[in-house]
């Protein structure tokens, strides 16, 4: 039954998904370049072009738009993580790096707001973050078995990856072939030479 109230309904949480997503990638822009406490919950407004009523009306304040943020972050890497499983861990390896410049493409900004976050956050992203960086241990530890990793501890190797990738994909992200440059970069970091 068209323009019954089920479509109204659909169109009404349409809007508001649009709306919400612009919200998280405006303020993801202005994180990203300004740093968290510089950016007001009015600027975001702003940039958003949505009145503080309704930006209030999906977040309580910065702190659950922020958190907000991470969670979608690090599902998506985990969604992603959940069809990684080569028998050779450096395909691997490859596959996890392959994924963060998928997301890097599509998600850059929020991608660095995560990565800025990632080791001082303590909020209810807290246990996804570390399901995220438990399933990448077990990536390196499966490195570990075969002897490749350069720091030759996985939790070593996971700590330097988040620390390193989206910095990295910053930088290389300019240049016409990052994603093989980032692939090679991150590797040979992390990795040492097959024999």
């Amino acid at each position: 039954m068209p323009g019954g109230k089920k479509d109204e309904i659909t169109r009404v949480e349409r809007r508001r998904a649009l709306i919400k997503g612009r919200i998280m990638e405006d303020s993801s822009r202005m994180f990203s370049k300004l740093g968290f406490d510089a950016v007001k919950f009015e600027d975001i407004a702003n940039a958003a072009d949505v009145a503080r009523g309704t930006l209030y009306s999906f977040f309580k304040n910065k702190e659950a738009l922020v958190e907000e943020i991470l969670r979608t972050v690090y599902q998506k890497v985990i969604q992603g993580l959940d069809k990684v499983k080569f028998s050779d861990p450096v395909k691997n390896i490859e596959a996890l790096l392959n994924l963060y410049c998928d997301i890097w493409e599509t998600n850059s900004n929020q991608m660095v707001v995560a990565s800025a976050a990632a080791f001082s956050s303590q909020g209810r992203s807290e246990k996804l973050r570390k399901e995220l960086f438990s399933r990448i241990e077990n990536i390196f530890q499966s490195a570990a078995g075969w002897g490749i990793l350069r720091s030759g501890n996985p939790a070593v190797t996971t700590e330097l990856f988040s620390r390193t990738s989206v910095p990295s994909l910053e930088v290389l992200s300019k240049e016409k072939d990052y994603r093989k440059l980032f692939v090679d970069h991150i590797k040979h970091l992390l990795l040492m030479e097959k024999k």
